[in-house]
């Protein structure tokens, strides 16, 4: 049986490798969005599948990006307010 579970990547994931989720495996991203402060992705996952990790990074607008990273882009995230935009990119680290 699946279900569709909610996942918050913490503000660490910025650039330098960033930050590892346990997710069951196999789990299929289907939206990553601002939720308050936060960003968050919703992604369908199998309940009673094991527990793999997985590792996401976000890049800033204009921040170069490490190019010996095998990436899979996700979303684009726009946070900050209109005084002062701040827009991200998620993308997971698949090696």
């Amino acid at each position: 049986m699946t279900a569709i579970w909610k996942f918050t990547l913490p503000m660490t994931c910025f650039y330098d490798g960033g930050d590892v989720l346990k997710m069951p495996m196999g789990a299929e991203i289907l939206s990553c969005q601002r939720q308050d402060k936060d960003i968050t992705f919703w992604a369908r996952v199998a309940k009673d599948a094991p527990l793999a990790y997985r590792r996401f990074v976000i890049y800033s607008t204009g921040h170069p990006i490490d190019d010996d990273l095998n990436l899979e882009y996700i979303s684009t995230v726009q946070m900050g307010s209109t005084m002062n935009p701040l827009v991200l990119h998620v993308f997971e680290v698949l090696s």
